[in-house]
């Protein structure tokens, strides 16, 4: 997620850019956190949402401070933090199978990513 809002830094200074449309690859547009991964990280699970959590914050503040709009093409489940990218972005299009799911109330937890 680092890397996203690196890259979504980048492109600001990019004169000739007028847009950027953000979509996920395969059936998903992007369907939250890997849980797996964050149970297999070595300082733990807590440490490692709470580091995704950051950089995740940091991707959805890049994309609302991009001077140019910002399209979420939705090809499929946008769930938990995937949902709020999808709210981040300035238009939403979305294929007629596109699910969107607040995952996080579903678990127990709070609203992440400026969902709420």
């Amino acid at each position: 997620m680092t890397l996203f809002a690196n890259y979504i830094i980048s492109l600001a200074g990019i004169k000739k850019l007028k847009g950027v449309i953000i979509t996920g690859a395969g059936k998903a547009f992007s369907a939250g956190g890997d849980l797996k991964w964050a149970s297999a990280y070595s300082a733990g699970p807590s440490s490692a949402l709470h580091e995704l959590s950051s950089r995740f914050h940091q991707a959805i503040t890049e994309i609302r401070k991009l001077d140019r709009p910002v399209i979420a093409a939705v090809n499929g489940i946008a769930a938990g933090g995937g949902f709020s990218l999808a709210l981040a972005c300035d238009f939403r299009i979305m294929t007629e199978s596109a699910v969107l799911k607040q995952g996080y109330t579903s678990s127990g937890l709070s609203l992440d990513g400026g969902g709420s």
